[in-house]
């Protein structure tokens, strides 16, 4: 059996301003709030942008092909270290892709998915 997650039924939430794509998403965001509060995690930003791939036109037409971005749930700092923090319930092909690009581009970045 898969582990299939039914669109339908997640949630978007809303809170300070951000819509975060699932409850889960929410809770971790009340979590990090709470961390940085207590002074354990530092400079809390939510869906930080990444670029994975610059535009670029193609040589052989006028075809401009779009950058590709990664917006990741939660950036901050622990213990010194730079942390980059995504929610998931699971992995979907996109994201695989976008996971491999951050990492080869980013590894300086520490990469937590929950």
């Amino acid at each position: 059996m898969t582990n299939l997650v039914d669109y339908r039924k997640v949630k978007k939430v809303k809170c300070d301003g951000y819509i975060f794509d699932s409850k889960k998403e929410f809770i971790r965001y009340q979590e990090l709030k709470l961390l940085e509060k207590d002074g354990q995690i530092t400079d809390l930003i939510v869906h930080p942008c990444f670029l994975l791939w610059p535009s670029f036109r193609d040589h052989h037409s006028k075809k401009l092909h779009r950058a590709i971005h990664y917006f990741a749930d939660f950036r901050y700092i622990e213990k010194g270290l730079k942390v980059v923090e995504d929610t998931k319930g699971f992995k979907t092909k996109d994201f695989k892709i976008k996971e491999k690009l951050f990492r080869r581009i980013y590894p300086e970045l520490i990469f937590r998915i929950l």
